[in-house]
């Protein structure tokens, strides 16, 4: 989505400065021009007898001045309006470092230049401001970032720099979701009309909607809401600002009352953000909490992951990346457009931020969740519960693709929000994982399954892995 035409509106408010800038510097001069310009007549009789020439009066034509006036007048104007522009879209610029910050935790040194191979011409091709990556093979793990956190920052990227991580968020809901039922809270096909509050009914149509359909976008729900107005899209593409800002409990709630369905429920799979913000709203009521307190409890403090959060604290705030909707690149000079961060109302779809370091905990949980505090969950979190094609498949909100080279399955999931985008996942045979943060909405999705596909060709003794 990091899309050139993005920076339209942010050129013509520069070319409004420009502009007033221009009517600035012409209206002195015209005035300057005219300045000797007398309006006495060698001749006129009606004038004194006697005068001297450094007392005559001497006036600048009415037009000009009034020219001149309204020519100050449009460049205060049109630097104003310009300026203001700019405020609103969000333009930020910066210069390009002549190579990228880089940091790594030095612990598998043999994976580095393949990470770099794979994230230095994403870097210089202005895709990213910065980003956080992850490898994990069968005998090793490494982080290694690049970049800066903002362009206006001359700090790197560090493994504890705050990322949001978007729809990877879904799996901890799945997750959450698989701890719920551990406790015996809910059940998997436990219908939805069962946990909505007294008075909130759903559609007769919808009526047979359990937490499996929800989990595994099978219920038949648009991916998003019916009230979701393409205006609030169109601001977070020109804006850079939050398309679920203001969605309250209220409205989700009215949304699911008269929610008409694409498909009728467990016939195929399509993707919902909707259906997971219900989710997670649904498992969060039934346990009485938010649900980032939902999330921290069931997952996050389980697997030690202290600064995977909604909210970001006092001490977290200052190591938070700036999210970039677009960036462009041109020769020394990178010019960006900021998103404004996502709040808590996307919930269960996307609210979670997350760290490089906390994230590959994550990722290694995942790959390996035998003697992990959560290993009954998580295992149950990856099964299979719809299918979408002979090679796809979908269990609690994990995506799960059967490898045509390799012949192995790759569990996996991305993300992306208006200034983010992310990608975590891992050939299961092969026991190879990759982890990718980045502060731009420029997918990183080609750039983390190429490396997942040289990683598993390394440890299988060929090349290829299906994305």
């Amino acid at each position: 989505m990091n899309w050139p035409l993005l920076f339209i509106p942010a050129a013509i408010c520069l070319l409004l400065i420009l502009f007033g800038g221009i009517c600035a510097v012409a209206a002195p001069l015209l005035l300057k021009q005219t300045k000797h310009t007398a309006t006495t007549r060698p001749g006129d009789r009606s004038l004194p007898p006697v005068t001297s020439p450094e007392k005559d009066a001497v006036r600048r034509p009415r037009w000009q001045t009034i020219v001149a006036g309204c020519l100050l007048a449009v460049s205060v104007a049109t630097v104003l309006a310009g300026l203001a522009g700019l405020w609103a879209t969000r333009f930020s610029i910066g210069w390009a470092q002549n190579s990228p910050r880089e940091w790594s935790d030095g612990r598998a040194p043999e994976l580095e230049p393949l990470i770099r191979k794979h994230c230095i011409p994403f870097l210089n091709a202005g895709k990213s401001v910065g980003m956080a990556v992850a490898a994990v093979t069968p005998t090793n793990a490494t982080i290694m970032t690049f970049g800066r956190p903002a362009l206006s920052s001359g700090a790197p990227i560090q493994a504890d720099t705050f990322f949001e991580i978007g729809s990877i968020t879904k799996t901890f809901t799945g997750l959450a979701l698989a701890r719920e039922i551990e406790r015996g809270a809910v059940r998997l096909d436990q219908p939805v009309q069962e946990l909505l509050p007294v008075g909130v009914e759903l559609p007769e149509a919808a009526r047979a909607i359990t937490l499996r359909h929800l989990t595994s976008h099978s219920s038949g729900f648009p991916r998003v809401a019916a009230s979701s107005s393409p205006l609030r899209s169109l601001a977070m593409l020109l804006f850079g600002s939050d398309p679920y800002a203001g969605y309250p409990e209220a409205s989700l709630l009215e949304d699911v009352r008269t929610v008409e369905l694409e498909f009728k429920p467990g016939t195929k799979s399509s993707y919902s953000n909707f259906g997971m913000i219900l989710l997670g709203h649904l498992l969060a009521s039934k346990a009485g909490c938010r649900y980032e307190e939902l999330v921290k409890r069931d997952v996050c403090h389980p697997l030690g992951m202290n600064d995977t959060t909604v909210t970001l604290d006092r001490a977290q705030a200052p190591r938070a990346a700036q999210g970039y909707r677009a960036v462009l690149r041109w020769g020394p000079l990178v010019l960006g457009l900021r998103a404004a961060p996502f709040g808590p109302e996307c919930g269960g779809a996307g609210a979670l931020r997350s760290t490089g370091a906390d994230m590959l905990k994550y990722l290694q949980a995942n790959m390996h969740p035998e003697g992990q505090p959560l290993e009954s969950a998580i295992r149950e979190s990856h099964r299979e519960l719809c299918k979408e094609d002979e090679r796809t498949s979908i269990g609690m909100n994990w995506v799960r693709t059967q490898g045509q080279t390799l012949k192995q399955l790759v569990l996996w999931h991305n993300g992306g929000t208006g200034g983010f985008s992310s990608f975590l996942g891992f050939a299961e045979r092969s026991q190879v994982g990759v982890m990718v943060l980045s502060n731009s909405s420029e997918t990183v999705d080609d750039l983390a399954t190429g490396l997942l596909r040289e990683l598993a060709g390394s440890a299988a003794g060929q090349v290829g892995v299906a994305e």
